[in-house]
């Protein structure tokens, strides 16, 4: 209990910027490491939050010159200098590649993520040669030490997973073949020739929940040439997945800090707007309205999710089928007969035996006719008013949010003053007041809407 107490009055010294309470204990090396935790720039990162970003790969990788330059069947030689090779179906390797690289495996999400491919990465470490040199009878001296070499690039290795349309044998594979016999000249970007290209290992970091990952190191590794890559073995196990190590070579490399601003300070503000969200969102959670609201739109998702899942499966059919079929001619003449008030046997709807026209239906026609009426008008003013209530709660919305950035920017590090959390909290009772009344007009509205 005692810890307990002294731990508060630790905190609230720190709050207050006081000595109020001098417990002058010993350093807490344990609460001082866990306290630094909650920190970003020191919190420990994710070793899984990571994706591999692969520039291009060389329009050289090709059937053609694979066929130019490697057996492609039974024969000695598929191709010989001024003879290309002839088409063969070993090697034939486009249609595989043009599948297996598309945008949506290679740079996922708008060719702004990476390659979902990659399974693994081995990055490389550094060394740096220092010797010992030692004098003649140097006798308890100890001797000197003198700068050597820096050693040549560490290993950086990817690991990709086997598909259906392999991505290790119908594009690494050749891609090693053929660096093989172009070598490692510099060429210029876009030469028939150019065989290499850039790869960024991108690590990423959390931040709060419910928000985006960050991006916060990036290695860059320039002039990437794949060199190597490990054999399978096949057998009549348990199936299991097969990771290919392929082994890449690179002229440089270099590393990228990010994000270039004070995380704590980013860290205070997001918490902030969040803390204002989440109480936003008690205080309408409260409202009638707010609620019916949410699980109309909750509706609306899973119909549209339906409808997304229906319609994948009618193209793939159709697809299959060969295309879309034409309409039937018969549906078109019967909504075009309808419109003009007549059947598909182009007879007026009058003439197919409803009955004689009397006063008395006339009378109901005329009675049905208004209150249709009076439902449209009052179906029209509810949804006027639902408009006009949505977009002012949007924009009070946005103005509680400009409130609060505005506070956070005057508090700096030490948060928003108790002055600006006040009005805001004054400015979030106002609106849910207002809500309510409104919600209570729309009510009977819509009653007035559905009344027969």
């Amino acid at each position: 209990m005692f810890d307990d107490i002294r731990r508060i009055g630790e905190k609230v010294d720190g709050l207050l910027g006081t000595d109020i309470f001098p417990f002058n204990y010993p350093f807490s090396y344990t609460e001082n490491f866990l306290q630094n935790l909650e920190k970003w720039e020191f919190a420990i990162p994710m070793k899984f939050l990571w994706l591999v970003q692969i520039d291009h790969v060389p329009a050289t990788i090709s059937s053609q010159n694979m066929w130019n330059t490697h057996h492609a069947g039974p024969e000695v030689s598929s191709g010989a200098v001024g003879k290309p090779g002839s088409s063969h179906r070993v090697w034939a390797i486009d249609q595989g590649k043009r599948e297996i690289t598309k945008d949506v495996f290679m740079a996922a999400g708008n060719k702004s993520h990476g390659c979902i491919l990659a399974q693994g990465v081995t990055l490389p470490g550094e060394t740096y040669e220092v010797k010992d040199v030692a004098i003649n009878n140097n006798m308890g001296f100890l001797p000197g030490k003198v700068g050597g070499n820096r050693a040549g690039n560490g290993e950086m290795s990817i690991q990709f997973r086997e598909t259906n349309r392999s991505f290790p044998d119908l594009v690494l594979r050749p891609w090693i073949l053929l660096a093989s016999h172009l070598g490692l000249v510099a060429r210029p970007y876009g030469d028939n020739r150019d065989i290499k290209t850039n790869i960024r290992i991108i690590q990423l970091a959390k931040t709060f929940q419910h928000m985006p990952l960050i991006e916060r190191k990036i290695w860059h590794f320039y002039n990437c040439v794949p060199t190597g890559m490990d054999g399978k073995e096949l057998t009549y196990d348990q199936n299991d997945i097969h990771l290919y190590t392929v082994k890449w070579s690179y002229t440089h490399y270099g590393i990228e800090s990010l994000p270039d601003q004070d995380m704590s300070a980013y860290m205070n503000r997001e918490g902030f707007k969040k803390f204002v969200k989440d109480m936003a969102h008690k205080l309408l959670s409260k409202n009638k309205f707010y609620n019916k609201l949410r699980g109309k739109l909750k509706k609306v998702e899973r119909f549209v999710d339906k409808a997304n899942k229906i319609k994948k499966k009618v193209t793939k059919v159709l697809g299959f089928l060969g295309g879309f079929s034409k309409p039937d001619p018969v549906v078109g003449k019967a909504s075009d007969a309808k419109a003009i008030g007549r059947t598909v046997d182009n007879v007026f709807h009058s003439d197919s035996g409803d009955g004689p026209v009397t006063v008395e239906s006339i009378a109901n026609a005329a009675k049905a006719s208004k209150t249709t009426a009076d439902k449209r008008a009052a179906s029209a003013e509810f949804d006027q008013r639902n408009a006009d209530e949505t977009k002012l709660r949007e924009k009070n919305k946005r103005k509680l949010d400009d409130m609060a950035s505005k506070a956070d920017a005057r508090g700096g590090d030490k948060g928003p003053s108790a002055r600006d959390k006040r009005n805001i909290e004054d400015f979030m009772k106002k609106e849910t007041a207002r809500q309510a009344a409104a919600d209570l007009r729309l009510s009977k509205l819509e009653a007035a809407k559905q009344k027969d």
